[in-house]
């Protein structure tokens, strides 16, 4: 008899340690509306932020810069890979905008055009989706990380790691901010 453990999606290098996660019981819904069309799988590691009374769950979207912007820009150039849509909000902490277009570039960047500037940003910052536009708006918060590659069909459920000793912050699939981090606790360890 030959038994075999198979999991959806691409093969992943260990994002954690395995032995000290802590994951939910039952399932959280997640809606594809939320990604991007071209997105197939929500990858391992995806922050998320849940709301426990509805169980629904939503991506804590990230992007970082990969080119420094002015303060007046409403272009912004990205590193490709990213799940932002047209019609989020993104923003750094202080300020938020709406997303009205997003075109490619080339293989590694695309260009988010917003419709308010966000001040001078340098290479490398990393801005993260914003619950609505304007000054002092609140940045989405994480509550979990994605236990495992999950094919966005039918009705896609996400279970939540909301524990991990040696996450491997450098493996994660989307960069992350000290706020990211912050909002997850101190039950995660993170490394480079």
């Amino acid at each position: 008899m030959k038994y075999e453990v198979t999991e959806a999606g691409p093969m992943r290098t260990e994002l954690w340690n395995q032995k000290t996660v802590r994951v939910h019981s039952g399932g959280f819904n997640i809606n594809p509306n939320d990604f991007p069309r071209s997105v197939e799988y929500v990858k391992q590691g995806t922050p998320l932020s849940i709301d426990w009374s509805t169980r629904n769950a939503k991506p804590v979207k990230t992007v970082k810069l990969t080119a420094a912007l002015g303060a007046g820009a409403t272009e912004i150039l990205v590193k490709k890979g990213h799940l932002f849509i047209v019609g989020n909000h993104i923003g750094n902490g202080t300020k938020a905008s709406t997303i009205t277009a997003i075109e490619s570039e080339d293989d590694t960047t695309d260009k988010i055009t917003i419709d308010a500037a966000l001040g001078a940003q340098p290479i490398d910052t990393v801005l993260t989706e914003s619950t609505e536009a304007g000054d002092n708006k609140a940045l989405v918060t994480a509550s979990v990380l994605n236990y495992a590659d999950v094919k966005l069909e039918g009705q896609p459920s996400v279970s939540g790691i909301y524990a991990a000793d040696e996450v491997r912050e450098s493996r994660l699939p989307y960069p992350i901010t000290a706020a990211i981090k912050e909002s997850l606790t101190v039950r995660f360890l993170f490394i480079p």
